[in-house]
C-alpha cells in the first residue's frame, strides 16, 4: 500500500469512528430512558399516573439500584395533552423530589431542606402549555421541562421500621396527574 491509500483509510476510520461516538453518546440516554418510561408507566398503570413503592428488596427493580432505605413515589409524565401537577411533601425524614427529562438529564431537585416540611407542588408545563394552566394552579411555580416526557421520582427516607407508616402517608400526599 502507497502512504496516500493507507491515509485515506485512517482518514475515513477516523471519520466513522467519530460520527458513531457522537451518535451513540446523542441516542443512548435517549434510548435508555425511553424503555424505562415505557417499563415505569406500565408499572404505573400508564402515564401521569403515580406509583408509590415500599422499601425494596433484592426482587424490586422499578428504579435502578434502589436504596434499602429508601421508599419511593414515581411517574413518568407526558404534557403533549395539557400541564402535568407534580409534587409531595416529607414525613419526618429526608424527602426529595427530582425531574429527569427525555436524555435522562435531572432538570430539576427539590428536598425537605429546600422546601420546608410542607413540601411543593409545581405544574409542568412548555412555553404552549402555559396558556392552559387552569386558574386555580396559576400560582404554583411552572417548570418547563426540556423535553414532552420524562420522569418525576420522590424518595422518602425510612430509618427504622416504625417510620414506615409515616411515610405511606407522605407518599399519599405525592402527586403526579394531567391539568
Amino acid at each position: 500500500m502507497n502512504g496516500r491509500r493507507v491515509a485515506r483509510y485512517g482518514v475515513a476510520t477516523l471519520a466513522i469512528a467519530t460520527v458513531s461516538y457522537f451518535g451513540a453518546m446523542m441516542l443512548a440516554p435517549r434510548v435508555i430512558m425511553t424503555k424505562a418510561m415505557e417499563r415505569l408507566a406500565a408499572q404505573a398503570g400508564g402515564i401521569n399516573t403515580l406509583m408509590t413503592t415500599g422499601l425494596p428488596d433484592a426482587s424490586v427493580r422499578q428504579i435502578v439500584k434502589p436504596s434499602p432505605d429508601l421508599a419511593y413515589a414515581f411517574c413518568v409524565f407526558d404534557l403533549s395533552e395539557g400541564p402535568v401537577l407534580v409534587g409531595g411533601k416529607p414525613a419526618d425524614a429526608y424527602w426529595s423530589l427530582a425531574l429527569y427529562g427525555a436524555n435522562t438529564d435531572n432538570f430539576y431537585v427539590a428536598n425537605d431542606r429546600t422546601l420546608g416540611p410542607a413540601g411543593g407542588r409545581f405544574v409542568l408545563a412548555d412555553t404552549a402549555g402555559r396558556a392552559r394552566i387552569p386558574p386555580a394552579f396559576r400560582d404554583l411555580v411552572v417548570i418547563e421541562p426540556p423535553s414532552a416526557r420524562g420522569i418525576m421520582l420522590q424518595r422518602f427516607l425510612v430509618l427504622e421500621a416504625g417510620a414506615l407508616a409515616g411515610v405511606r402517608a407522605a407518599q399519599a400526599e405525592a402527586v403526579c396527574r394531567r391539568l
